[in-house]
Parts: structure tokens; sequence; C-alpha cells
């Protein structure tokens, strides 16, 4: 189906075709993931979206650079890759260039990534039929390529946060702001090593009062988002709500502002 949104006096338009494409699709428009970001990208910045999947924030970044901005759109699953071209053409950006590799430590090497899981694999045993090898790039190779110097950081990368920060001193010494979904301790604690540079601080993954205010404010295009997913999200919700499950500490929602501008 194709999503439209109304977006700064613009229709945006989104190609969902999967669950994870409604699921990004939800997690930026309807749990309103990014509202930190979205305030502060002004034109002509130059914008990454590392795990960009299939361009929910992508296209909203380029929204808001305008056609003198620039962003850059990391993603390594082939499948999303494909997608996120669609909703590029659909929307007709031209300021928006695609990175088909993984963000690693280092740049030119071959490594495996799973399609299930959406992650990195580093553990044999965790080797099976859904494997692709991908190739790596780093944060630092990225903007050294490119003369650029990115103003704002969008990341997402499912648990590889802390292989992609490892190789990213020079790119946060360029942003103003940051927001990422961090998996994990290990993860969280590589981040915190820029806290010289950054005033961060902690949201929740998921807005269920976002969830709930969409809901009643669009409910005919909640129900056909809904129907179209075949109602996955609704279970999810009403499970949750039922058993009272206790969230984990991760995933987490990091906000980074710049200390010094």
């Amino acid at each position: 189906m194709i999503a439209k949104v109304k977006f700064q006096k613009k229709i945006l338009n989104f190609y969902l075709e999967r669950h994870s494409d409604f699921a990004a699709f939800y997690q930026v428009f309807v749990s309103k993931s990014y509202p930190n970001l979205m305030v502060k990208i002004q034109k002509g910045d130059v914008v990454i979206d590392a795990g960009a999947n299939i361009g929910v924030f992508t296209i909203i970044a380029s929204t808001l650079t305008g056609t003198n901005g620039k962003i850059i759109a990391i993603e390594p699953d082939p499948g999303n890759i494909k997608i996120l071209k669609n909703n590029i053409k659909l929307n007709n950006l031209k300021n928006v260039e695609i990175i088909d590799k993984a963000l690693y430590r280092e740049s030119g090497k071959k490594i495996k990534f799973n399609l299930n899981d959406v992650k990195i694999i580093t553990d044999k045993k965790e080797e099976g039929t859904k494997n692709i090898e991908v190739e790596t790039t780093t944060f630092d190779d990225i903007i050294t390529q490119r003369a650029i110097q990115p103003h704002v950081l969008k990341m997402d990368i499912e648990g590889a946060e802390k292989f992609a920060l490892l190789s990213a001193e020079n790119t946060m010494k360029t942003l103003n702001y940051f927001e990422g979904e961090i998996h994990s301790r290990e993860d969280f604690d590589v981040l915190m090593n820029f806290s010289s540079l950054f005033s961060f601080k902690r949201e929740p993954i998921e807005s269920m009062h976002n969830v709930f205010s969409f809901s009643i404010k669009h409910p005919l295009k909640i129900l056909k988002l809904e129907f179209y997913n075949k109602f996955r999200t609704t279970r999810r919700v009403i499970l949750s709500s039922v058993h009272h499950s206790r969230p984990s500490e991760y995933p987490i929602i990091i906000v980074g502002e710049r200390l010094f501008q």
C-alpha cells in the first residue's frame, strides 16, 4: 500500500509492503520517534541516517533540509534498499545518497549480516540460512571521502552501535545533534566516550501515548494501516497490556546535543 502523510504542507508517500515496513512507519509517524532531531534539522544541513531501513526518516530529513541539504542514507539490507529506492523515487528526492554497506569499526571488510534479526553476526553459532555477506564502511571514511561535515546523525543499526562508533571520532566532532536507538549496555558505554562533546539524555523506546493520540486523531488512517498490516500492532498492544510485561532496560533512545556549538 501507499501511505500518504501531510508534513510541512507537503504530501509524503511511503510504499509499505512487509510487516517490517509498517513497523518502520509506525516508529516515526505513529509512536513519533526522533522528534528531538526533527525540530533541529535546518535548511542546508547534512544529515546521516544510519540504518535508513525503508527511508521514513530519510524522507522527512530530505524535506527539512531542502534541495541545498544532503542526506546520507546507510542501509545494508537488500530488501530494505529496494523499498528505500522506491520511496525516494516516489517522493522525487534529489538530495539523498544511499550507501549499501554495513557500518563497522573498519572499512572494506566482508562480514556476515543476518536478515532475520537484522544484525551483524560475530559468532559462528549464530550463522544460519538467512545470512548474507556485506561490505563494511565507517562513519569517518564516509565523511572523509565526500568531504562533508554532517550536522545531524540518526542511528538505528540494531546492536552494531559499538562497532560503528569506534570509528566515528571525526564524525562525532562535526555533529550538533545525535539521536539513536541503543541496544545494549556495551553500545551505551561506547557512546558515552563522547560525553565530553555532548549532553546526553534518555528517552523511552516507544510512547504509547503518541500511539493512542495518533489513533484518535486519524482513526480511518490507522484502521487502513492496520488492515494492510493484518492488525499486528493492535494485537501487540493488547497483549502487552494484558500481560503487563516488564520492559527490559534496552533498547533505549539516546538524544545528544552538542555542548559547545
